[in-house]
């Protein structure tokens, strides 16, 4: 998968995109295993919160923001997970490391009795 972003006007080819440690399954595994829901839902609601963070040269996560909140509580315990997280396999483009920006859509969804 190749990605493009637009810097000064000229596209910059993203070669390699970032990698959570063990792939996607494992990624979602962590949200999974981490994310509490801070208060009860009714079954069937749902309630999605966006968050995006920073994965640097090295694979740290940092500067977590919610870009679509999904209520106080909700924001907050994504937050608390993103300190959680793993280094990440970085990004890399012609043969070097680089930050990007990752989106990650997280839903908590009420059980249906």
């Amino acid at each position: 998968m190749k990605k493009e972003f637009e810097t000064n006007n000229e596209p910059v080819l993203i070669n390699r995109p970032p990698n959570f440690p063990g792939g996607t399954q494992a990624w979602l595994s962590f949200l999974q295993r981490y994310l509490q829901s801070p208060e009860d839902l009714e079954p069937g609601q749902r309630i999605e919160v966006q968050v995006r963070f920073w994965i640097d040269v090295e694979g740290k996560i940092s500067k977590p923001e919610i870009i679509k909140s999904g209520g106080s509580s909700f924001d907050k315990e994504v937050l608390r997970v993103m300190k959680k997280m793993p280094r990440w396999e970085p990004a890399m483009q012609n043969g070097n490391f680089i930050a990007v920006a990752y989106t990650q859509p997280v839903i908590f969804l009420g059980v249906e009795q």
